[in-house]
């Protein structure tokens, strides 16, 4: 069949008109609510590509209106889809104490939990940890799973400014960004060659969640990646303040004694979000198969029960 264009039989759909709505649907996501006026003419100059492409007889109709349709939808690909075009997938993932976000430490190396990163099939040999022996920490590229979104913000609420002030995304380590990547350094405590899933790495230090998928691993370089005199921005360097944690002897010995220590410096560290400061309400926090039950009161954090995770 004859195209509208003599010679030209691969102009459906249109991907001028693809790529022009594409760019508009971006504009209207970013822009659309606070400048409602930059939607609009995204579409309206989208609109006219698509015209233009019929007045000058390109395409049909049809062409166009398809192509109009893939430009919209591609904006809402799935991540799945996002990283089939990404030869990055992930080498390991991690086994901590955190089945769920809440009680996780801030940050890499805050508090000494132990964790242990266990490396997927393909990956389980033993020469790619070769000389790993050597270097006291290392870091990890991994990897927010719980939180990516199909779309972004540019500016998001650093818990840190207690959820009160926007920051440029780039200027936080939250994990809601265009790709949800994460990165931390942690102690490497020993590696494990005698174990049926390859070699283990025992690390101490770790901020990730349960599962969380690990893309890659590189040694810790102190000579080049220690800066002490860099500045921190709205972050700076200062003591944070410590709870005093009152736990009964009789509910800390239902947690395994390796881990008691790293529970107490945990809840020292006051794992609610910074803007929480009812004394009344009543705090779960899961840890080791355990659901911890507390309730803070100003500078002191009160263990109440300590049960099985159901």
């Amino acid at each position: 069949m004859e195209r509208p264009y003599p010679g030209v039989y691969n102009s459906f759909p249109s991907g001028h008109t693809m790529t022009a709505f594409f760019g508009a649907e971006m504009l209207r996501r970013e822009y659309g609510e606070e400048y409602p006026g930059i939607a609009v003419a995204g579409y309206a100059v989208a609109t006219g590509v698509g015209l233009l492409r019929i007045y000058n007889n390109r395409h049909w109709a049809s062409d166009v209106l398809a192509g109009a349709g893939l430009g919209i939808l591609s904006t809402g690909l799935p991540p799945i889809c996002v990283f089939s075009f990404c030869p990055m997938q992930p080498i390991a993932h991690i086994a901590s104490c955190f089945p769920s976000k809440f009680g996780i430490p801030r940050q890499a190396g805050i508090v000494d939990t132990p964790a242990t990163v266990i490396f997927e099939p393909p990956y389980r040999i033993a020469e790619a940890v070769r000389g790993l022996e050597e270097f006291d920490y290392i870091w990890l590229i991994w990897q927010f799973h719980e939180a990516i979104r199909q779309d972004w913000s540019p500016t998001v609420r650093p818990p840190r400014l207690g959820g009160n002030r926007r920051m440029g995304v780039f200027a936080t380590r939250s994990p809601f960004r265009p790709n949800a990547i994460g990165l931390s350094s942690v102690r490497l405590e020993g590696i494990e060659y005698s174990s049926a899933e390859g070699p283990l790495l025992h690390i101490s230090g770790a901020d990730l969640m349960d599962g969380t998928p690990i893309f890659d691993i590189k040694p810790y370089l102190p000579y080049t990646d220690s800066h002490p005199g860099a500045r921190s921005g709205f972050a700076p360097l200062a003591a944070e303040r410590l709870l005093t944690v009152e736990c009964p002897p009789a509910l800390l010995e239902r947690i395994p004694q390796g881990q008691r220590q790293s529970l107490l410096d945990l809840l020292a560290h006051d794992p609610r979000p910074q803007y929480h400061h009812d004394p009344q309400r009543l705090y779960g926090m899961a840890f080791a198969g355990f659901e911890i039950k507390f309730k803070v009161n100003q500078d002191s954090l009160v263990v109440s029960d300590i049960v099985p995770l159901a």
